[in-house]
């Protein structure tokens, strides 16, 4: 939450519950954005998307498909507890006003942004999920390591 408020919890003050548990992982490869339709599958308190829309990370990418306002709501009704995206921000990179992390931290939807899904082959499913962060006390961002196990379902 330090991320976007600056008195807000920091990194270190994030719950092990809403790190770890079943995830459900959205293929939104080739989409321009992210939009409700994505989501009807839902059924875990986490989501990570994955676009594959910034492969090289020497690069850093100036448009990226955006979570649409309604979705950003939606994940929100769901109950959400954490949403990954492998794009640097649920927003835009000229962002101002920064919309959607408003929604969705307001809503006390912890975001991991920046994931890598380069190794991997997964592609829309429901599974078990471990976000270890790197623990700076007070940090309002840390680098983390993810892990994706005992795939249960896959869906088109």
């Amino acid at each position: 939450p330090r991320h976007l408020i600056g008195k807000s919890a920091g990194v270190d003050a994030i719950p092990d519950d809403v790190l770890c548990g079943p995830v459900t992982v959205v293929d939104g490869r080739g989409r321009t954005e992210l939009s409700p339709d994505l989501f009807k599958h839902i059924e875990t308190p986490r989501v990570l998307i994955r676009t594959d829309a910034w492969l090289d990370n020497t690069q850093f990418p100036m448009t990226f498909p955006l979570l649409t306002l309604d979705a950003a709501h939606l994940l929100t009704r769901l109950g959400i507890v954490l949403l990954g995206v492998d794009v640097p921000s649920v927003d835009s990179v000229d962002s101002k006003d920064l919309p959607r992390h408003h929604i969705l931290m307001d809503a006390g939807i912890t975001l991991c942004e920046g994931l890598d899904f380069s190794t991997s082959k997964v592609g829309s499913c429901v599974a078990d999920l471990m976000i270890v962060p790197f623990v700076i006390k007070g940090a309002d961002a840390a680098p983390v390591r993810v892990w994706l196990e005992d795939i249960r379902q896959h869906f088109a």
